[in-house]
């Protein structure tokens, strides 16, 4: 909280602060995936990191942890203060298991509706792969 009334006092032009609930001095021992996850996004796109919690709307497990708390856009700027919730698995998961995890909890909250889209778009990449229809195209 204080970085963000310290960085809307000085005008950044863009910033997140992210509040990483139950985290102390070091935030690997509670949300060290979490934070590859922010790091990634910020590395890529660093002057659209203010945009990250846009960035995860695809992402059902990241969006479930993310809260934006407050933005501020005075003096054409853009900063976001943004609450990050407990995780579900233990800090010392490697990345790579909770990956995997995270993917079967989504598949498991996901709409029969996009499983459909999926089985026809899995069909489509079957037809596009037999070489008869590769030649005919």
């Amino acid at each position: 909280g204080n970085g963000f009334k310290e960085m809307k006092r000085r005008k950044v032009r863009r910033g997140l602060v992210c509040v990483l609930e139950g985290a102390k001095h070091d935030p690997s021992e509670t949300h060290d995936n979490f934070l590859r996850d922010l790091l990634r996004a910020f590395l890529a796109t660093p002057s659209d990191c203010h945009r990250i919690p846009e960035q995860w709307e695809q992402d059902p497990y990241l969006r479930s942890k993310v809260q934006v708390v407050d933005t501020d856009t005075e003096g054409h700027g853009f900063r976001v203060l943004m609450k990050v919730g407990h995780m579900d698995l233990p800090s010392e998961t490697p990345f790579k298991q909770e990956l995997l995890a995270r993917q079967a909890m989504w598949r498991k909250t996901r709409p029969a509706a996009l499983d459909s889209v999926a089985r026809a778009v899995q069909g489509d990449l079957k037809v596009l792969s037999d070489p008869m229809v590769c030649s005919s195209i």
